[in-house]
């Protein structure tokens, strides 16, 4: 019950989010009687400046819950800069890299083009990304071994 209130609660901010940050780029009519939104240009240095944003809000508010959720993520931080795990630790540089790359073109891609468009670019990514880590890692959901088949 814990996890789908916890991916409900997800989703809403997640759309939350995805609404002001289409409100901070383009300019809207609201019930035809007052503009808003259009604050800032959509553009790379702008973005940037979201991601820094949600970066503060998000990384104490992510390091407080996962203590609570997963007890052992302290152990399995630390044991992440081992020299055994090191291959894990490049994964996840490598996965942090791509999704800053990918959070910096979604902000631009929200403020220019339709926001149907862009928001089902942004659903399409976790589908992306798990063929991808099929292909590039070899790996899978929780380092289960299930791979695509001709099939599925």
């Amino acid at each position: 019950m814990l996890g789908i209130l916890t991916v409900l609660l997800s989703s809403f901010v997640l759309t939350f989010h995805n609404v002001t940050v289409r409100v901070l780029f383009s300019e809207h009519l609201v019930l035809g009687l007052f503009l808003v939104g259009g604050y800032v240009k959509p553009d790379l240095q702008n973005s940037f400046l979201l991601m820094f944003m949600r970066m503060l809000l998000v990384v104490p508010l992510m390091a407080s819950l996962s203590f609570k959720l997963y007890p052992s993520a302290w152990t399995e931080l630390q044991d992440l800069f081992t020299r055994k795990r090191r291959d894990v630790l490049i994964q996840a540089v490598g996965c942090g890299i791509l999704m800053f790359v990918y959070i910096a073109s979604l902000y631009i891609a929200i403020g220019l083009i339709p926001t149907g468009i862009a928001l089902t670019l942004f659903f399409t990514y976790p589908v992306f990304t798990a063929l991808l880590s099929w292909r590039f890692f070899g790996d899978a959901f929780g380092g289960l071994s299930l791979r695509p088949t001709l099939f599925s």
